[in-house]
């Protein structure tokens, strides 16, 4: 069974990536993904508009995020 680069959304989280996160994002449209959700951790540059302005969707975390789930997990 093959995957559907459509069916797919490609979930990146960030923090000040205001630098890098256009490129990220181009690169994975140029591969053919078109789902992009940016989970943005309140970062205090650019990121989350220079996400929105290359098309991806953003969302900001909440509740401290993976760290602090795992950091509270008992395992």
């Amino acid at each position: 069974m093959s995957v559907v680069r459509d069916d797919v959304t490609v979930v990146l989280p960030t923090l000040n990536e205001e630098e890098a996160i256009g490129q990220v994002i181009q690169e994975l449209k140029q591969a053919g993904y078109r789902n992009i959700l940016v989970v943005d951790g309140y970062s205090t540059d650019g990121t989350a508009k220079v996400a929105e302005s290359n098309g991806a969707y953003v969302v900001f975390q909440h509740n401290g995020g993976v760290g602090r789930y795992v950091e509270t997990r008992n395992w």
